[in-house]
């Protein structure tokens, strides 16, 4: 391991009032047979019982964990405080609701340490896509896009953030997510690593759970357009944009509800999970 790292992961988790949820992604990061890691939960100054139950693990991670509970300015806000605060070399998102697949550190640091070239600046993998209806559960694997380039990413991010482990010196070279984004910043500050051209490597294995009730699966479009438009994805026409606008996904969603949406998805993939 690098000097400059204290840790090979930094497992991040931010949440806010997430009493319901948090145990779980908690259980998630404690079941890693792994203990090059150290695990932040930064809270958005909770008034439920988040905090409390995070704090009955703290032993646990034999002082690797760290809790943080102050009001923030949202979601990106937050992250860009655990990054700051990190130590490790590859930093990842799980937060509330959401898991780690069982021993995914250990096969990334297998993967990636043994390499005789240099480490790769971005590792991504693939992600379970859970629906749940009436305290019934399924789900299917969402595959990554593999190569992602500027083109791929004119349609979206091309892989879910809880399953990117991100390097803390990318951070560094192409700064931080941008809190102006109350949805998609994750998306913006992967177009800018790849216009950077960082280094990316895929592995073709679910690296997270994510649960797809969640803020990030609400529709978005306007703000979808406003991050191609900063990042130059398109010259003169957003074809994104009207691709989102006449997406099925989002027609469907936009005339049945959401709500109603949710349990369909839950039925089309019960029996993928």
């Amino acid at each position: 391991m690098n000097a400059e790292y204290e840790y090979f992961f930094s497992v991040i988790t931010v949440c806010y009032n997430a009493e319901s949820s948090i145990e779980k992604t908690i259980k998630s990061v404690l079941s890693q047979n792994n203990d090059d890691y150290e695990y932040l939960i930064i809270d958005g100054k909770s008034n439920d019982q988040t905090v409390a139950i995070a704090q009955k693990y703290h032993e646990k991670f034999c002082g690797r964990m760290r809790i943080v509970s102050e009001t923030d300015q949202g979601i990106y806000d937050a992250m860009n405080k655990a990054i700051q605060m990190s130590k490790g070399h590859y930093l990842v998102f799980i937060n509330a609701d959401d898991e780690l697949c069982e021993g995914v550190l250990n096969k990334i640091e297998a993967e990636i340490a043994g390499k005789n070239e240099a480490w790769p600046e971005i590792i991504y993998g693939d992600c379970l896509l859970i629906y749940e209806n009436d305290d019934r559960i399924s789900g299917k694997i969402r595959n990554a896009v593999h190569p992602i380039n500027r083109k791929t990413l004119m349609k979206g991010m091309g892989l879910m953030h809880q399953s990117m482990f991100t390097s803390r010196k990318v951070f560094a070279h192409v700064g931080m997510f941008n809190i102006k984004y109350t949805i998609g910043a994750d998306w913006d500050f992967l177009i800018r690593a790849v216009t950077s051209h960082v280094s990316l490597y895929y592995m073709p294995i679910p690296f997270s759970k994510f649960a797809t009730d969640g803020v990030s699966s609400k529709v978005h479009n306007l703000q979808r357009h406003k991050i191609r438009k900063q990042n130059k994805l398109y010259r003169y026409i957003d074809t994104g944009l009207i691709r989102d606008i006449f997406h099925m996904k989002t027609m469907i969603q936009l005339i049945i509800g959401r709500n109603n949406y949710q349990k369909l998805r839950f039925f089309i993939n019960k029996k993928g999970y």
